[in-house]
């Protein structure tokens, strides 16, 4: 889009800093799951780009969550305030206690288990504020 009210995308990564080089592919990767999810057809309002995507079939994904073992053995679950999520944050209001178990979107996970966010770095920050006030352990549950 361009021209006269024409919006200019979110770009978070040169605010996050680091490598340029590993600030491109990760830019790369988010464009290739936007594009695959807005292909597919699976990203809800207001769309896949710019965010941590919305997508159908979050409720199923949410009833999955809560038959896992973290879920049952957690006391109390964070989940990050993305549309995605919301199933899960009213899930985890049912139970409502000091936070054991983070749920946070993403735009794509490694095989690893890291997250690749939207590039902002909210949601580390956020992660690590609830650690240093003593909220979050190292081993994921609250202290």
């Amino acid at each position: 889009m361009s021209g006269p009210g024409a919006r200019t995308p979110r770009r978070h990564d040169r605010d996050a800093g680091g490598d340029p080089a590993l600030l491109a592919a990760k830019s790369a990767l988010r464009d290739e799951v936007w594009d695959a999810l807005t292909a597919a057809r699976v990203a809800r309002f207001p769309g896949a780009r710019n965010r941590i995507s919305n997508f159908v079939g979050a409720e199923a994904a949410a009833r999955r969550l809560r038959e896992t073992a973290g879920w049952k053995r957690a006391e109390t679950v964070k989940a990050n305030p993305d549309s995605a999520q919301l199933p899960v944050r009213r899930a985890a209001l049912e139970e409502l206690r000091p936070v054991d178990l983070v749920v946070t979107g993403c735009v794509a996970v490694g095989e690893d288990g890291r997250r690749l966010g939207e590039g902002g770095g909210f949601a580390d920050l956020e992660f690590a504020l609830a650690t240093a006030a003593g909220l979050l352990t190292a081993s994921g549950g609250a202290s």
